[in-house]
């Protein structure tokens, strides 16, 4: 009878290890959406304050936008011209910046372009091949 109270003793213990196991790769792939790890852009580093957005619309200077968090068209020296309507990340929510377009850089809707919300002063779109 011994040799049996050993034997279900181990098979009890592998099919508790098991578990355990199983659980441990199930939460790790329920998880795994939820700590996305951002990777910083070598020339748009996030500590700088460079967020990545995505290009939402292309606007005039007189076009009413209702949607822009920020409203970049009163800063820097371009007063008049074009702008994009931007949708970014803040703090886990989107927000959308209304920032400049750079002449030189073409942009078209859906462009992943990065910019600095906080100063506006380098919120010139630059194409990044979204």
């Amino acid at each position: 009878m011994t040799n049996d109270h050993l034997r279900v003793t181990r098979l009890a213990r592998s099919c508790a290890l098991l578990s355990l196991g199983l659980a441990a790769v199930s939460a790790a792939a329920l998880l795994h959406g939820c700590a996305a790890v951002q990777r910083d852009d070598a020339d748009h580093p996030q500590a700088a304050g460079w967020r990545a957005g995505w290009v939402m619309a292309l606007k005039h200077a007189d076009d009413p936008v209702e949607t822009a968090t920020l409203d970049c068209r009163d800063h820097g020296a371009a007063s008049r011209g074009d702008y994009a309507l931007v949708r970014y990340s803040r703090s886990r929510h989107w927000k959308h910046a209304l920032i400049a377009v750079d002449a030189g850089a073409p942009v078209a809707v859906g462009d992943r372009v990065w910019f600095q919300p906080a100063t506006c002063a380098a919120s010139t779109v630059a194409a990044s091949g979204g």
